[in-house]
């Protein structure tokens, strides 16, 4: 037996019902609000105290004007759950484990899945980030809306992410030799957020934390640092950075240390190339001879480099990834740049999940898909792989990069996101059941199932 999901005693029509009776109360909300402007604007300043009564207790009105969602959320929550606990006495799919609020969600997202219905897509879009006009430091913020895969069905991003600027500014700096170098810490804020009974609700995220940048100066580090090791190619044994090993091209050869051209830290590693050789570098991850940094199933993770050319050559592509044993990429664990793009110092990065069944043997693999002209060289610095940081559970996940020169205090990045609020039922789900403080996601698609027309 399935779900009945609209139609006659639908789930999803009932609850449509339920949320169309929320939005009504919130449009009433809105149009008082509304009107009290209009009512201030016909008054002078001398005249104020007249209207001032109703204008000073014109939030907590507004809050005894919506008392009625609390009703309207305890029948939405009874209707989810029991229909939920209803459908597994009888389904031959599935239990309800626990006849609570979380649980009867992550049974209708399984019996979503299995059944194909979907809910309407909200997208999320992201300016170009923004750095202060007077930074010192040259790095940068990386941020990702990637859900996790156990919610496949789910689409590719959170669909409560806020729209918001997100600023990330930077609080302590390595000058005074209380931090190193790289690890600048940062203190990230967004918009003000308010209970999701509040009409203004969805507003910000009411962010406020701490981060330190990330660099490849940390070998194996810990959470949501570089797991890697050796990967800002400092440290090298007779043209071989240590820690990697060559499985294409002889050191001194094909490849080799750097010490003039170099984005940060002492040295960078060198392809030189000759039109042929594909050399290829790789570092297991989980062991003392590589790394002892790993992969945690999917979380979502940072991987990032930057390159460089000698700027003549026209031929050469260079690909940092993540790999099996056999040479296979873990999906979306992939970013390359060509020789013809990095005339100068330019940074390549991608974001991915981590898989939800590792393989056994994970490698970091720096190498080239396409030979460099004869002759002539790409270089290769600062790589990194880092865990990112998630601002909420059902919130984007963020990264501070290190540049070549280190942030100073009051360095600031700027990130404006713009959720388009296109699905509906998102949207409801979320005020209603707090889907961005529990991380989950309805599945959802481009084409839905469900149609946002039962919110009347």
């Amino acid at each position: 037996m399935a779900l009945t999901y609209d139609g006659t005693n639908g789930l999803f029509t009932r609850l449509g019902k339920l949320f169309g009776m929320m939005d009504a109360v919130r449009t009433h909300q809105l149009d008082l609000k509304t009107r009290a402007e209009a009512v201030l604007a016909e008054y002078s300043d001398a005249d104020m105290y007249m209207v001032a009564p109703l204008l000073a207790n014109l939030e907590a009105r507004l809050q005894q004007t919506g008392a009625i969602l609390a009703d309207l959320q305890r029948a939405c929550t009874d209707t989810l759950v029991e229909t939920c606990w209803a459908d597994s006495l009888v389904s031959t799919r599935g239990v309800l484990p626990e006849r609570t609020l979380e649980q009867a969600l992550l049974y209708l997202m399984r019996e979503m899945a299995a059944d194909s219905e979907t809910v309407n897509r909200t997208s999320v879009t992201k300016a170009s980030v923004a750095a202060g006009g007077s930074n010192t430091g040259t790095g940068t913020l990386v941020a990702s809306e990637l859900v996790p895969l156990a919610f496949s069905a789910g689409g590719t991003q959170y669909p409560n992410v806020r729209t918001e600027r997100l600023e990330v500014r930077c609080v302590q700096d390595a000058q005074d030799g209380a931090i190193r170098s790289g690890e600048e810490v940062f203190e990230l804020r967004g918009f003000s957020a308010y209970p999701n009974l509040d009409y203004r609700f969805p507003a910000g995220s009411g962010v406020r934390m701490r981060m330190p940048s990330v660099h490849a100066g940390v070998d194996s580090g810990p959470r949501y640092s570089n797991q890697l090791r050796n990967s800002g190619f400092d440290a090298f044994t007779s043209d071989l950075p240590d820690g990697w090993a060559a499985t294409t091209g002889a050191a001194s050869t094909d490849f080799g240390e750097e010490t003039s051209v170099v984005y940060r830290g002492a040295s960078s590693l060198r392809f030189d190339g000759d039109g042929a050789t594909l050399t290829k570098l790789r570092q297991e991850l989980g062991t003392a001879d590589g790394t002892t940094g790993t992969l945690v199933a999917d979380r979502l993770y940072v991987l990032s480099f930057v390159g460089r050319s000698d700027g003549s050559a026209t031929t050469g592509v260079v690909r940092v990834s993540l790999q099996n044993a056999a040479g296979t990429v873990i999906t979306g664990a992939s970013t390359t740049v060509s020789y013809t793009a990095l005339a100068t110092w330019t940074r390549s990065t991608v974001t991915f999940r981590a898989p939800l069944s590792l393989p056994s043997t994970v490698y970091a693999v720096v190498e080239l898909t396409t030979a460099v002209s004869n002759g002539h060289s790409m270089y290769v610095d600062e790589v990194v792989l880092a865990e990112m940081r998630q601002i909420a559970p059902g919130g984007e996940a963020l990264v501070v990069l290190a540049g070549d020169t280190d942030f100073v205090v009051n360095d600031n990045l700027r990130l404006v996101k713009t959720n388009n609020a296109e699905g509906d039922f998102n949207v409801a789900f979320d005020r209603m059941f707090d889907m961005y403080g529990k991380g989950l996601v309805l599945p959802n698609s481009g084409t839905p199932s469900i149609n946002d027309a039962l919110i009347s």
